[in-house]
């Protein structure tokens, strides 16, 4: 009778755990990311309302006329090899740069400066021009990821945002409360996403 009644206790099941995360996984997720993103994107707001309503600071040009000990190539890779030596002569720091073309000008610039170079008729003087730039003009050349490192960041920065948008989304989901509210506008943000990109 024992072993009958140990027989007939009823066998309790065995639930296969669950490789998907839980939402405290998701929640320190989306902590972390917002955390330390806030900053840079707080200097994205900062410097997209100064271009918006279009708050400048500059400072002055510095000017330099340059006479060569013979004719200089007219290749990018020339003219930015005598930006540099300036810029060394001159204890300038030339690091993290990005160079462009404008108007028969070599132009290298980081965040905190830009040097363009000029060469005159024969190409055995030339005029440099170096501009410090201020602290308006960092905040648009983070903007603008002007130099390798802030092409980096701002890559990093878009990354993140999507990472906080989706845990945003998924912690709603979770939450049978918000299920409803978080599907209806997400559908509704991506069928405007879809209208804005087929009207531009």
């Amino acid at each position: 009778m024992q072993s009958q009644a140990q027989n007939s206790k009823p066998k309790v099941r065995q639930t296969k755990k669950s490789h998907i995360p839980k939402r405290p996984f998701w929640l320190k997720l989306h902590t972390i990311i917002a955390s330390f993103f806030l900053p840079i994107a707080a200097i994205f707001l900062l410097s997209g309302i100064f271009l918006v309503t279009g708050v400048r600071s500059r400072t002055e040009p510095q000017t330099y006329d340059l006479v060569f000990t013979q004719q200089i190539d007219n290749s990018d890779s020339a003219k930015l090899a005598i930006i540099e030596n300036e810029l060394d002569a001159r204890g300038i720091s030339h690091m993290l740069g990005s160079t462009y073309t404008r108007r028969g000008e070599l132009n290298w610039r980081n965040s905190s400066i830009r040097a363009s170079l000029r060469l005159n008729t024969g190409r055995t003087t030339g005029t440099l021009t170096i501009q410090h730039a201020s602290f308006l003009s960092k905040l648009n050349y983070f903007h603008f990821a002007v130099t390798p490192l802030h092409e980096v960041i701002a890559i990093a920065t878009v990354i993140a945002s999507t990472i906080i948008f989706l845990t945003g989304v998924v912690l709603a989901i979770q939450v049978k409360a918000l299920r409803r509210t978080a599907i209806i506008w997400t559908a509704l943000g991506t069928a405007f996403t879809i209208m804005v990109l087929i009207i531009a």
